[in-house]
């Protein structure tokens, strides 16, 4: 699958779930959240092997980012995949809190 078109889906935030969710080709994709009035943890991203290495995850997360950027909340990265995704993607890093323990290394 080519990245515009990846760029073309929506991403879904499923509330009952705790979770946003990216459908590609029959397979679902997705990060776990956990949220407070003021922030939002990333805390896990899964992508099916029929999709890995194919762009789908930091399409994933970059759709996160946007979709959370509106809001003004601040971004707790847990999950190693995001944390790697903010270091590659600096343009993001003005979303992660501050008082993120490894905000410094990112």
């Amino acid at each position: 699958m080519l990245m515009e078109n990846l760029a073309a889906i929506p991403i879904f935030k499923n509330e009952d779930k705790k979770r946003f969710e990216l459908k590609v080709d029959k397979h679902l994709a997705f990060i776990d959240y956990k949220e407070t009035p003021n922030q939002v943890a990333l805390t896990h991203t899964e992508v099916p092997e029929e999709l890995s290495g194919k762009g789908v995850a930091s399409m994933m997360a970059r759709k996160v980012f946007d979709e959370i950027a509106p809001t003004n909340k601040k971004i707790i990265p847990i999950c190693p995949f995001i944390i790697t995704f903010v270091k590659r993607n600096n343009e993001f890093k003005p979303q992660i809190d501050e008082r993120f323990a490894g905000y410094k290394s990112l």
